[in-house]
């Protein structure tokens, strides 16, 4: 239906939790969103910014007003597309927000084997917000569909993904790989849970 939506947990005095729906993020309707991150919006109290990836290789941003902040229903402002993959599937986003808009740094990793490095762009406060690339790591001949991103204790960046029928964990600052297991390949399904990130 080319919708994300926002939900508010709401808690009782018996601690009943109940779901107030806060906000529609209207997409494109042939989108399919695939990750998603969350970062407060600098220089902005009380409101967020959230970055869509969706199958096709598109970004999506918006900003929205967070839930404890807002009266009634909030409307997103869409701020910026940009085409970040190709036709590959965006497998993940991550911000890393900074004192104003134009210090925060996105990367957006996905499955034609590239992790984008982006600036966000923004002249004046208020102005549109655009993305612009200042870096594109191409990692397909270590990880040919990087899935997940993470940064360790030393700030190295850590890519999760496949190669061929193997997983695999690369450091992409050291460029040197911490895992190699045998499993089949990215058409199989997975999932990764780490108790110490930073110990990578």
């Amino acid at each position: 239906c080319g919708g994300l939506y926002c939900w508010a947990l709401l808690t009782s005095s018996n601690d009943y939790i109940s779901l107030s729906l806060h906000c529609k993020f209207e997409l494109s309707s042939h989108a399919r969103v695939c990750t998603i991150a969350v970062s407060p919006m600098p220089l902005a109290t009380g409101t967020s910014m959230l970055v869509a990836g969706d199958h096709k290789g598109m970004l999506t941003i918006f900003q929205f007003e967070d839930p404890a902040s807002a009266a009634a229903p909030a409307t997103p402002s869409l701020l910026c597309t940009c085409k970040a993959h190709g036709k590959d599937r965006v497998t993940c986003v991550v911000l890393q927000p900074g004192e104003t808009v134009s210090d925060t740094v996105l990367l957006s990793a996905g499955r034609n084997g590239s992790v984008n490095h982006f600036s966000l762009i923004q002249e004046k406060y208020g102005d549109p917000i655009t993305l612009k690339p200042f870096l594109v790591d191409k990692v397909g001949n270590f990880v040919s569909s990087v899935e997940q991103l993470y940064t360790n204790g030393s700030g190295d960046l850590i890519l999760v993904g496949f190669h061929s029928v193997n997983f695999v964990a690369w450091n992409l600052t050291s460029h040197y790989q911490l895992l190699s297991v045998e499993c089949g390949g990215a058409r199989r399904s997975f999932s990764l849970a780490l108790a110490r990130p930073d110990r990578w």
